[in-house]
């Protein structure tokens, strides 16, 4: 019994540090760093005042990478090792890798053709694919299959 107690926990942990702790930094830099006009900041600024965003708002170098590709490099390492954290008894790692490319990648050639918001880059793509691998990589290494 301990030890099923013990891997619920590892797992919950995995989960928390694998899928939502990045998610959540991807919506900071989002929050913090990105467009001003966009519908989540538009959202929190009538929630909690555009003054006080105002007031945490600031530069650094490399922002405009960390800002424009960073972000969704994280959202695609949540979305990768969400879908091997749930998946991975079902199918082998690397089929979980590969739809959870195609999702990103999909995302962002919406975006090129004008389907959705945002500008479709390709170091986007490239960015996403490298956080994915990572993702991949560590939840292979700590399921050790």
């Amino acid at each position: 019994m301990g030890s099923t107690l013990d891997k619920s926990l590892n797992r919950f942990l995995l989960f928390l540090g694998y899928a939502l702790v990045p998610l959540f930094l991807g919506l900071c830099i989002y929050i913090f760093f990105g467009s001003t006009d966009s519908i989540l900041i538009g959202f929190i600024s009538d929630l909690v005042g555009s003054v006080v965003l105002e007031n945490f708002t600031f530069d650094f170098p490399y922002l405009g990478f960390v800002k424009n590709h960073v972000a969704d490099g994280l959202w695609s390492f949540s979305l990768t090792s969400t879908l091997c954290l749930l998946f991975y008894k079902e199918f082998a790692l690397h089929k979980i890798l590969f739809v959870a490319f195609l999702v990103s990648a999909s995302y962002e050639l919406s975006q090129f053709f004008g389907l959705i918001g945002g500008t479709g880059d390709v170091l986007d793509v490239v960015v996403m694919y490298a956080f994915s691998l990572l993702s991949y990589y560590q939840i292979k290494n700590k399921l050790s299959l």
